[in-house]
């Protein structure tokens, strides 16, 4: 038996719905939330300063401690000195730099801790996200068939 399907499909009028920024900021929302696991984690303040924002065409995540692009590039910074009362701290009027050393990275508090975290948590994390969205998409809540 032979059998014929024709199915019209307009592509960009589908494409110009999920130009939706509700739909981006659940993903940006989402994918902040598979990457927690991996983001170093002391007091908590870098994953918890994160501005999630989106637009038509994508959400973004932008980690906005002080001190986020050095931990993500995984390169230690001094001048830095210890006291046990006092904690971690450079001089006063010294510029920070990189020492040239791998920042050491705790694993006590998120054991999948690590530099580049989005990278680190992209093969178990970027399938789930894909299933996320694809379960926003089959919500109906993008109302891709009207």
């Amino acid at each position: 038996m032979k059998m014929s399907v024709e199915v019209n499909v307009s592509v960009s009028h589908n494409l110009a719905k999920v130009r939706d920024k509700t739909f981006w900021l659940f993903a940006a929302n989402e994918y902040h939330r598979l990457v927690s696991p991996y983001v170093p984690f002391q007091s908590g303040n870098l994953d918890e300063t994160v501005n999630i924002t989106s637009t038509e065409t994508g959400g973004e995540n932008e980690y906005i401690s002080p001190y986020a692009h050095y931990i993500y590039e995984g390169k230690a910074m001094g001048p830095t000195y210890y006291a046990p009362d006092y904690g971690f701290w450079s001089p006063p009027g010294q510029k920070k730099h990189y020492t040239g050393e791998k920042l050491e990275i705790s694993k006590s508090r998120h054991p999948l801790a690590s530099d580049h975290w989005d990278k680190a948590a992209e093969p178990t994390q970027k399938p789930k996200l894909i299933d996320s969205m694809q379960g926003y998409v089959n919500s109906g809540r993008l109302n891709l068939n009207g």
